[in-house]
């Protein structure tokens, strides 16, 4: 079978912070530092994390990835509901009931612009 001739397990994972953030690639590291390491996240996102922002790095086969950020608790999303935000403040927030949030404004799942109000939502 498949699975019985597979290779041995990844040797596990780490974390680690970003010491090279910026065009180069990624760069960081928990105990080694980690130069252009490859990055994975969920599909059609892409990002590049700021400068002492906690990573978690993988060892695979063909050497370490950055696998994901350390994000902040979700508090204020109820299940299902996605924030993206930078440090600038600038968010745009999708609602479970089809409402989209973007730095004060919002999209009804109807398709109507509601102008913000200044407070956020």
């Amino acid at each position: 079978m498949w699975l019985s001739r597979r290779p041995a397990s990844p040797k596990g994972a780490s974390a680690g912070r970003v010491t090279l953030p910026g065009g180069a690639g990624f760069g960081g590291g928990g105990g080694a530092e980690l130069r252009e390491a490859p990055v994975y996240g969920p599909y059609g996102y892409r990002f590049e994390a700021p400068e002492g922002s906690g990573v978690l790095l993988l060892d695979t086969a063909e050497g370490q990835v950055l696998c994901g950020v350390r994000t902040p608790p979700a508090g204020g999303l109820l299940p299902g509901e996605v924030e993206i935000s930078v440090p600038s403040g600038a968010r745009i927030k999708l609602c479970q009931d089809g409402t989209i949030w973007l730095n004060g404004a919002h999209i009804t799942k109807g398709g109507q612009f509601v102008p913000g109000s200044g407070s956020g939502d």
